[in-house]
Order: C-alpha cells, then structure tokens, then sequence
C-alpha cells in the first residue's frame, strides 16, 4: 500500500541544497538520515537497532505500522528520537534552537510510489515545524535507521543504499555515506537539513562503475530506479 504523493507533508518533498550534477550527468548529494525499533516477541536473528544507550520507548509503534500512521515528539536543543514501525530518528543535542514537532509518516509499506518508481523497502517522510507548523532549520545531521530485509535477496549488501527524493528532478537521490548491515537487517543514513517533507526510502546503488540496474531500470542520481 501507498499514500499518493499529495498526501504527505503537503506535497512538500524539498530536497537538501547540497545537491551538485556529475559530469557523467548523474547526480550526487550530501543528504542522510534514522534508527529502527525492536520487533515484540521473538525475531531471529535478533536484532537491536536502537542508538547506544538508547531503550526503545513503551510508545514505539509495533511493526505492521499501515500507510499514513505517523509518529510525532517535541525535541529541543537536548535532542532526542522518533519511533515509528521499523523506522527511527535520532536528533543529537543543539540540533534545534527552539522545541520542534519532529514526525514520521508512513508513506508506503511496499516501497511503490506514483510516479517514483526504484525503492525497494517502505517510504517514510520526516518533517520539521514550530508550534505554527513552520519549517525550522536542522542544525546538525540526524540519523535515520530502517530495519528491513529487501524480498531480492540476490541483492549484494554493498548495493543496498538509503535515498531521498528530488522532486524537482523526479530522482531518488543516494544519500551519502549512508549503509546496509544484513547481519542486523539495518539501513542507516545521516539527515541533513532540507525545507519542507523529505521522503527516504531503501534502494539499490548503482555508484560503482560496473554496477548494472536489472528489470527495466536505469542509473540514475546514484541508484536504480
């Protein structure tokens, strides 16, 4: 399932402003991003995705979370994080000057997106504003972590990437230094600031040269889609 575009952050999918076009006409971006909550009862293996030092809250929403439930905390200068599903966002201290909504949506649990194709695991969008749902300004980069395990499991490790998307030029775009660990199921990228809703997402990366897309797809922005 999927939330059609419009519906999440008012249709306000703005991108970082670090974004800058290679020569080869593709696109790179300094972006990143979150953690994820424990499954209840038994996962095998086990998995513990939190940040150090950090315990799951008693209000983390269970996985299975559907399209359009959303999580949102009230985080100052001293930090703090967002749980939702199998998603998190940490927020280090001095990150915002003043209290801040921070929230996650669930956009899509199968990775699909009108007129986005490429994710190969659920959207989430994280969004920012003040008490009159202003956007504030991200100070430092957040960390975003999705535990999740694509359904190709044919897809090398070092190929699965977090992305966000560029609407203005309708790509995912691979977050930088962003990572996969298939021994703890975690997808894990750094979130600069960006203005408005930025929508994040698993995808395949196709930075390396010789890396190949399959099913149709092409290179583009870092990733296939």
């Amino acid at each position: 399932m999927t939330l059609a575009a419009g519906a999440c952050g008012k249709g306000l999918f703005t991108t970082s402003p670090l974004v800058e076009t290679t020569g080869d006409g593709g696109i790179e971006a300094d972006a990143a991003v979150i953690g994820s909550p424990d499954t209840d009862g038994p996962v095998s293996p086990t998995v513990d995705t939190y940040p150090e030092d950090k315990a799951p809250p008693d209000s983390a929403t269970p996985d299975g979370a559907t399209p359009g439930a959303s999580s949102t905390e009230i985080i100052d200068w001293q930090g703090g994080d967002v749980y939702l599903g199998d998603a998190s966002l940490n927020v280090p201290k001095e990150a915002f000057y003043q209290p801040t909504n921070v929230t996650l949506t669930l956009v899509s649990d199968d990775g699909k997106l009108d007129g986005y194709p490429g994710p190969i695991g659920p959207i989430y969008s994280v969004s920012k504003t003040d008490a009159q749902q202003r956007p504030v300004a991200l100070q430092h980069a957040a960390t975003f972590k999705l535990n999740f395990r694509p359904a190709d499991t044919s897809i090398p490790e070092n190929r699965v990437a977090l992305a966000y998307l560029d609407t203005l030029a309708r790509l995912w775009i691979i977050v930088s230094g962003s990572s996969y660990n298939a021994k703890t199921a975690v997808v894990t990228g750094s979130v600069f600031d960006f203005v408005g809703t930025q929508l994040l997402a698993p995808i395949v990366s196709c930075l390396i040269g010789g890396q190949t897309c399959s099913g149709g797809q092409t290179c583009k922005g870092g990733a296939c889609q």
